[in-house]
């Protein structure tokens, strides 16, 4: 139990800031999962685990959830990167053969005047609009907390 129930949604005190130095488990981790080198499989080393809970043990929950805002934008970013790697890799395989994706895969079904996302929610990187039809709930309140329209731009 906190002794102090406000604790968790203090600000930080700029002049009592901290840097903790990476453990050595933590950097070696870290550079096993970059882009160059993925993960051979979706289960993290426990010692990373361990590292990153050793890491976080000491922020509160406003920091806690900024760091996880920040994960799921790096998340979503890496996950684009990561289907446009594969469709060059996927056209330059077919082109190779003398073909293109649709002929592998055929023509598929288009919804049409689907348009790709132009503005994504700066809380949930997973919610986007496309700046077409009605404003979503989301894109309100994020104006209505400050944010602007040009912030939250797909870049």
């Amino acid at each position: 139990m906190a002794k102090n129930a406000t604790a968790p949604f203090a600000k930080a005190d700029p002049k009592k800031t901290e840097t903790k130095a990476a453990s050595p488990v933590l950097v070696h981790e870290t550079a096993a999962i970059s882009n160059d080198n993925p993960p051979e499989s979706a289960n993290p080393d426990p010692a990373f685990i361990a590292a990153l809970k050793t890491l976080t043990k000491d922020l509160n929950l406003v920091e806690i959830r900024e760091c996880q805002k920040a994960l799921q934008a790096t998340m979503a970013d890496r996950i684009d990167a990561e289907r446009c790697k594969m469709r060059e890799s996927m056209a330059a395989l077919a082109q190779a053969s003398g073909m293109s994706i649709a002929d592998i895969v055929g023509e598929g079904v288009s919804r049409a005047g689907r348009k790709p996302p132009k503005y994504r929610s700066p809380s949930e990187p997973n919610l986007t609009w496309a700046g077409i039809g009605a404003t979503p709930g989301w894109f309100k309140e994020a104006l209505a907390a400050g944010h602007s329209k040009e912030s939250m731009l797909i870049k």
